[in-house]
């Protein structure tokens, strides 16, 4: 088969959207492990081929509409807890014209209620290319937190600060540039930026756990987090980050321990045994 992988980032400010990056590379890895045919393009589809859309949700309906009838919709957005009021028209629209593949079972109950009639879970899953950040010998930043502004992640940069713990907030960095940050920090801090879908953030700390990090992440009573990621990260609530951050900085025998945990959680999910099971081939 011949796969087309779509990948939307309709204007450059639109960045957060550079977020599925390291997902999509993952997909065009496995695929060609699996011996298919696979493109890459941004904003741009193939009607040759069996496209996968990342990103579909920033589409008009009117490029909706001009997709072939085989694409393959990969949702990586946290939906959990929405009504259909709350999804966007787009959303709709393809969730009953394609094939959804959803990366978190916890969304599934969200395109029940849009009446989608062909969702498949297929999660998010690691490839050996993902494993390309060397560790330094030295590490300069304690803590680092990366993403869009919001008030929970300002709150406790602000906290950081002011404990005396060596933090930067980075944002609209992606490739190289925010590479060169991950691997310079001893912690990487997650905060989930919704408050009403609560879904532990695979997406972006996948590649965390791919390269190693000791990966913190704040979570309020009802997130979602899949069963096999409870110990591949510490999981706390906002209100010890501190505390927290300062344990795992003054003990690098199990800041270690996190980051080989965290890895050997991730690499066990083969991407190529996850895409065999989607395509049934």
């Amino acid at each position: 088969m011949k796969f087309h992988l779509m990948h939307c980032v309709p204007h450059p400010r639109m960045h957060g959207l550079y977020g599925y990056r390291e997902v999509i590379q993952s997909i065009e890895w496995g695929l060609k492990e699996l011996g298919q045919s696979v493109t890459y393009a941004l904003n741009n589809f193939d009607p040759e081929s069996i496209n996968i859309i990342f990103g579909a949700q920033v589409l008009p309906i009117g490029v909706l509409e001009k997709l072939p009838g085989n694409t393959i919709i990969y949702n990586l957005e946290q939906i959990r807890g929405s009504s259909k009021d709350q999804i966007r028209p787009e959303v709709h629209f393809y969730s009953n014209k394609f094939q959804v593949w959803e990366y978190s079972p916890s969304n599934l109950l969200a395109w029940e209620l849009m009446g989608a009639k062909n969702v498949q879970v297929v999660p998010v899953a690691y490839a050996p290319t993902l494993t390309r950040i060397p560790k330094p010998h030295t590490q300069d930043i304690d803590v680092l937190i990366y993403g869009l502004t919001g008030k929970k992640r300002l709150e406790i940069f602000h906290q950081l600060s002011n404990a005396g713990i060596s933090t930067i907030f980075a944002s609209g960095f992606y490739g190289e540039a925010r590479d060169q940050l991950i691997a310079r920090s001893k912690v990487v801090l997650n905060i989930n930026l919704y408050d009403f879908t609560r879904i532990f953030e695979i997406v972006r700390v996948s590649y965390l756990l791919a390269n190693k990090k000791a990966v913190i992440a704040t979570i309020d009573p009802n997130t979602y987090i899949e069963p096999e990621f409870l110990e591949a990260a510490k999981f706390i609530s906002p209100d010890k980050v501190v505390e927290i951050c300062i344990h795992f900085l003054e003990s690098d025998m199990e800041r270690n321990v996190l980051e080989q945990k965290g890895f050997n959680t991730f690499a066990q999910r083969d991407i190529r045994v996850i895409l065999k099971a989607a395509l049934g081939i």
